[in-house]
């Protein structure tokens, strides 16, 4: 086979996966504006949209009563409603510890929780309370943000 024939079919072939690519991606229009969900348990098409929560801002030199709070939030999930529990420490409205509870039943929800828990240590301690008012993905865990920020807001509710 000369080197024409060669660089020839090299070409035809690429030219054919480029091809295969472009149709996949159109044939799927969200490939290309995916979030990362961390390990892919859940296909995209299941996330719950429904997940919002509002951290009303606080006013400035609002202070919180140092001491250690606990509650509840709930979340929606591929699963269904899921709730974690949140146990904060304050301290000169600084979270000097969080602790986390997941008490998902489904499996799948259980391997997110127990993702975020690993996680939101690193992301909320050390910090004002009153900087924590998103948090994305924590460790591959979109979800479960949700409940944290929902437990946060009723901590700060108590704890003024």
């Amino acid at each position: 086979m000369s080197q024409k024939t060669i660089i020839t079919t090299a070409v035809v072939i690429i030219v054919c996966i480029v091809i295969t690519g472009l149709v996949f991606m159109i044939g799927n229009p969200g490939f290309l504006n995916r979030e990362s969900s961390g390990n892919g348990l859940f296909p995209e098409s299941e996330i719950i949209p429904q997940n919002t929560i509002a951290v009303t801002p606080v006013p400035v030199g609002t202070t919180f009563k140092d001491g250690t709070y606990t509650a509840s939030g709930r979340y929606n999930s591929p699963a269904g409603s899921e709730t974690i529990t949140v146990t904060v420490t304050l301290q000169d409205n600084v979270i000097t510890q969080a602790r986390v509870v997941g008490n998902a039943d489904h499996p799948k929800s259980k391997t997110y929780q127990s993702l975020f828990i690993q996680g939101i240590g690193s992301r909320v301690n050390g910090r004002k309370i009153t900087e924590i008012t998103s948090l994305g993905n924590v460790n591959g865990s979109s979800l479960t943000g949700f409940g944290f920020l929902a437990a946060l807001k009723s901590i700060m509710d108590q704890a003024l």
